[in-house]
């Protein structure tokens, strides 16, 4: 099983996609394509995705991490993956060098749904402050979704899964990034 394969999106203009990127488990799979840009005001524009002949059907999210270095790159540890069809999500686990870290975990999922929220139960105990910012999909029959859930690894070390239940099974792409800061909106 690939970890990862040809993206189908090229960055936004101003923005750059994250190593570990895309995700992508196979062509009838969800995708995932992840990237990031610094902020230089406090009323960015949106980034427009540009549409794909090929792409069945897309969603697009933008989160603001707040206190990352202000040079070099704001986080500490980058990791991808895919999971085959199942209920049972379970995010790559790692190792930080720093304290004090936003580990956020994005998860797009395949599930054709009749409602928007699929994820329930995310939990890791090794992480504070434990929050659920994103949950949606598509209700009209498209078969994709995305999750997005974040929690605080106060002392650096190791961290494991992030976990979570879908309500249908879904092979799904997973990615963890450990920020260096504690702070999302």
């Amino acid at each position: 099983m690939a970890t990862s394969g040809t993206n189908l999106y090229t960055a936004p203009a101003g923005w750059y996609e994250f190593v570990n990127s895309p995700q992508i488990a196979a062509s009838n799979d969800p995708h995932m394509c992840v990237f990031w840009k610094r902020a230089t005001s406090s009323s960015e524009t949106n980034p427009t995705i540009a549409d794909v002949a090929s792409d069945d059907a897309k969603i697009a999210v933008v989160f603001t991490v707040r206190g990352v270095n202000t040079t070099g790159v704001p986080w500490n540890v980058i990791l991808g993956g895919i999971a085959a069809s199942n209920t049972a999500v379970s995010c790559p686990s790692g190792t930080t060098t720093l304290n004090n870290c936003l580990v956020v975990n994005i998860v797009a999922h395949g599930v054709d749904v009749s409602s928007t929220n699929e994820f329930s139960s995310w939990a890791n105990a090794n992480l504070t402050s434990g929050t659920e910012h994103f949950d949606e999909a598509n209700p009209g029959g498209g078969g994709y979704g995305l999750g997005i859930y974040s929690g605080v690894l106060a002392t650096a070390g190791a961290f494991t899964n992030t976990t979570a239940t879908l309500a249908s099974a879904s092979r799904q792409s997973l990615f963890t990034i450990a920020f260096r800061t504690t702070w999302i909106s």
